[in-house]
């Protein structure tokens, strides 16, 4: 991070890895977002937050890509996001912004960055990233369907990159893409990208070749992308506008399922008191080269590696702030006696939590077998302080403040379907009485 900072290089870091318990699972997220994921990513916070050059953090990528995933796995996105940005309002001495990097499905593109977008500042997205290979070859601004793609986005009130871009099923790449990106055809929607990606994996993608033994080669995707790059038009201020951010979500996203409420959050006690992780620091560079050896397209060693500085993006941490930053804190709901929910008309199913001998949770609560038409339902389980009444969605909005106005709808629409099934049953014996 240091070497980095000197080069004024940014890193957008996703707090997930693929090993196992530090990822959402897309299709069953209620078996992963637990107690010890949340630690996961609160780590990576912890670690990362301290240096200047951590630009912002991905609270997914690509959790949503199917029908089914698109069913189950949205409002868990929210809750990641809710959860980063009260650890970040906590415990980072300084804001950093918490996005999502989504698959470009044209079923889902706007829907899913609209749900992310709306509703509490606490539980939206801070930016959008869209990964997008639709431009691959010799192509055109119409021709790629850049033009669509930009007029979907056109009243999206966030920032928005790509966070993947690069098609790679015409080789040699030329990234024509990224004179594009760049234009004033795309920079009053689009705030750059992240091309995907730099070191060769067996999917074709890299920019260089890293050996066994640690030595590096760049690829012929490195000159054209470095010779894109020089030969971009350089974006100005005067390109971005702002967009007001919807404060209230919709009751319904064209082909995705935000009818649920955000779960409630396992990560309080670590979002108040934080969590233990060593935290990132720059060190003194006594060396700015490597000991590795580096070619050349051509096969030749390059002989200069040392890393030049051209920006010192250290310093800004180096002095104390001049006053502590703000804190926040989460709201937390009244204690209360536990309450035997009533499940006659809505029955549910709930399953054990078991725990290790440091009281870990290791199988947390899943969600409750429910009947379509009760998806507002609350629900009680050991009085804990974290339960929620049925029908709690109005008093939802105390959790975390992340409850919104689509949430309030759910309920009362709940409601008047009860009422009215229950008028329809009095019609009916009623007519039977008659008859």
């Amino acid at each position: 991070m240091t070497l980095l900072a000197e080069a004024g290089i940014y890193l957008i870091l996703d707090v997930n890895s693929p090993r196992i318990g530090e990822s959402l699972n897309r299709y069953e997220p209620w078996t992963t977002y637990h107690e010890k994921y949340l630690e996961h990513i609160f780590k990576v916070v912890e670690q990362f937050s301290h240096y200047n050059n951590t630009l912002a953090f991905f609270a997914g990528n690509e959790v949503v890509n199917d029908d089914q995933s698109a069913m189950v796995s949205p409002n868990y996105i929210k809750a990641v996001v809710r959860d980063l940005k009260y650890y970040l309002a906590n415990q980072s001495p300084r804001k950093i912004p918490v996005g999502y990097s989504a698959a470009d499905d044209l079923k889902y593109r706007t829907s899913l960055a609209q749900y992310l977008e709306c509703g509490d500042e606490m539980s939206s997205v801070d930016f959008y990233g869209v990964n997008s290979y639709q431009w691959c070859g010799e192509q055109s601004f119409v021709s790629s369907g850049y033009d669509r793609l930009v007029d979907d986005y056109r009243d999206y009130s966030l920032p928005l990159i790509f966070s993947e871009y690069g098609c790679n099923e015409v080789k040699p790449r030329t990234f024509q893409e990224v004179r594009a990106v760049y234009s004033s055809s795309m920079t009053d929607v689009f705030s750059g990208g992240l091309i995907y990606e730099f070191s060769q994996e067996p999917n074709d993608y890299g920019l260089v070749q890293i050996y066994k033994n640690h030595s590096a080669q760049v690829l012929e995707d490195f000159e054209a992308l470095k010779k894109a790059y020089h030969d971009a038009p350089k974006a100005k201020l005067s390109d971005f506008r702002a967009v007001e951010r919807p404060q209230r979500c919709e009751l319904v996203y064209p082909n995705i399922n935000t009818m649920n409420p955000l779960p409630d959050t396992f990560g309080l006690d670590m979002i108040t008191r934080g969590v233990r992780a060593p935290r990132g620091k720059y060190v003194d560079l006594h060396k700015r080269g490597t000991s590795y050896t580096i070619y050349d397209l051509e096969g030749n060693v390059i002989e200069d590696t040392e890393v030049q500085q051209v920006i010192d993006l250290k310093e800004p941490l180096a002095a104390p702030p001049p006053s502590p930053p703000t804190r926040k804190a989460p709201a937390v709901p009244e204690p209360k006696d536990p309450v035997e929910p009533v499940y006659d008309e809505y029955p549910k199913k709930v399953a054990t939590v078991e725990e290790e001998d440091d009281h870990e949770v290791v199988n947390p609560r899943r969600p409750f077998e429910r009947k379509s038409e009760c998806d507002s339902c609350g629900t009680d389980i050991d009085g804990d302080g974290w339960s929620r009444d049925f029908f709690s969605s109005f008093n939802y909005a105390n959790l975390l403040e992340t409850s919104t106005g689509s949430y309030r709808d759910t309920a009362v629409l709940g409601w008047i379907k009860y009422l009215v099934s229950v008028m329809l049953g009095v019609v009916v014996v009623e007519v039977v009485r008659l008859m």
